[in-house]
């Protein structure tokens, strides 16, 4: 009998001992590098690391947040094994920059977004997520002004409009190439029916000049666009539409504010075409064109330094009096290939690839160039344009070249043949005679590597094969 009471005795005891504690939790640490981050348990903020905590057995998710530092989250099953929990957090590549900014203060018209140059699509006041860490540029349009702002995004940040400078007014800036007429000028008596669209990031192209006669809008298939503008008040348009070329139409009112009629929406442009704004002239709205590996382009051929703004890098070169045929990527703003459609110009439409071959011809001067038959002046497609150069091929067996610690040289005077005396720089007298050193002659080709100075001048290359060497120039300024 003493001995059961003995064995009931030391069973209540270890009964006591361990019923302070349920069997059914685990203690354990939640570590982070660096420290001083939240965690965050099943959404649930419950303090900062470095952390003692207590779960019940079970399925929890883990949440630690540190600003600037990439979020880790973790699946975590609690049980008897659970151990201390370590996170390596990571500094963020991308951030976030909030626009804590209102209409402009005059006309009251909305702010649109530009960064880095490009559409966001974002108006006003708005967020600006996942920007890559680094210099970048924020440009606000509104009616009436133009405010910049250059960063050096190291975290994610909150820009208010006091922290923007002014970079335009429009009081005394020329919006000529950026406006287009929403109505006849004789019909108002040259009030200021302007129209600015997709501000300065878009604006319409001047229909002067334009063998097509018709304006580019730099706007691609299925973009959505913010389209924004004013008109005076004496001009008397209180609505308007822009017109698709399936006959489509988005209404505009126009609301009075400070002596202007002013308007803003939002466009999805869904066709390829002619579109037409109030009774104003056409302008169009193309796919994207990208030339093809096969398609020779001005920077292939001269070099970066007919890459005008960075923006001519695949201008097409062609060559003159010859007929090539150009192949051409089509996709929609998208980056979606356009398939087995018609692309809105030239009786031409696209392969089951979604690329597209076109005739190209060109002559030296003024609107030398012809698409399959038709002549455009200098734009191909859309953005997309090209320009003309002239070739002569020699044998170069008869071509004198000398080469020289790694440079290539040729006689001048044979130089002069091709190019004016302007595009040479150096030249060295070898044997008795005056050599050009191609590696200096402007234009930047596979052999040159000079670059312009100044002047409306053309671009020239030279190209040595193992049989010839031909002498290239372009006939035009690229536009």
């Amino acid at each position: 009998m003493k001995k059961i009471i003995a064995i009931l005795i030391i069973a209540l005891l270890f009964l006591g001992i361990t019923g302070c504690k349920n069997i059914n939790e685990a203690s354990f640490k939640i570590l982070s590098s660096p420290s001083e981050a939240d965690v965050y348990i099943n959404g649930n903020l419950k303090g900062k690391t470095p952390l003692t905590i207590t779960l019940s057995y079970g399925d929890y998710e883990i949440e630690i947040k540190k600003e600037n530092y990439e979020v880790e989250k973790r699946e975590l099953t609690v049980n008897r094994k659970t151990k201390d929990i370590n996170i390596a957090l990571s500094e963020k590549k991308r951030c976030d920059v909030v626009l804590n900014i209102q209409e402009s203060p005059l006309l009251e018209s909305p702010y649109t977004v530009y960064l880095d140059g490009h559409f966001t699509v974002e108006v006003t006041e708005c967020t600006l997520k996942n920007i890559p860490k680094g210099t970048h540029t924020i440009r606000l349009v509104s009616l009436e002004d133009i405010l910049e702002k250059t960063i050096n995004l190291a975290g994610d940040i909150t820009l208010s409009r006091q922290d923007f400078n002014r970079a335009i007014s429009y009081s005394n800036y020329s919006w000529l190439s950026s406006l287009m007429d929403i109505e006849d000028y004789s019909e108002h008596y040259g009030k200021g029916m302007k129209l600015i669209v997709f501000n300065d990031d878009k604006p319409l192209v001047n229909v002067c000049c334009s063998a097509a006669a018709t304006a580019y809008s730099n706007i691609f298939v299925n973009e959505t666009v913010n389209v924004s503008g004013y008109i005076e008040k004496e001009a008397a348009i209180n609505n308007f539409d822009i017109v698709f070329p399936s006959g489509k139409k988005v209404h505009f009112d126009t609301t009075e504010k400070n002596g202007y009629m002013v308007f803003s929406k939002k466009v999805t442009f869904d066709e390829v075409g002619k579109y037409t704004i109030g009774k104003g002239s056409p302008f169009e709205v193309l796919y994207k064109a990208t030339p093809l590996s096969l398609t020779k382009t001005i920077y292939e051929l001269f070099g970066e330094i007919y890459e005008l703004s960075g923006k001519r890098g695949d201008t097409v070169a062609i060559p003159e009096n010859t007929e090539e045929t150009i192949k051409l990527f089509i996709t929609d703003a998208n980056g979606k290939p356009v398939i087995n459609k018609s692309i809105g110009m030239y009786g031409a439409k696209t392969d089951s690839h979604g690329i597209v071959a076109l005739k190209v011809k060109g002559k030296c001067g003024f609107y030398g160039i012809t698409v399959n038959g038709e002549n455009v002046g200098v734009r191909l497609y859309g953005g997309l344009i090209g320009c003309v150069y002239h070739t002569t091929t020699l044998n170069k067996k008869d071509v004198d070249i000398k080469y020289i610690n790694g440079d290539v040289y040729i006689p001048k005077a044979l130089v002069l043949e091709y190019f004016s005396n302007e595009f040479i720089k150096d030249t060295k007298i070898i044997d008795g005679k005056e050599y050009a050193d191609l590696e200096t002659l402007k234009g930047g080709g596979p052999i040159g590597g000079g670059s312009i100075e100044s002047g409306p001048i053309l671009a020239c290359s030279v190209i040595i094969t193992d049989d010839e060497i031909e002498f290239l120039k372009m006939c035009d300024m690229v536009p």
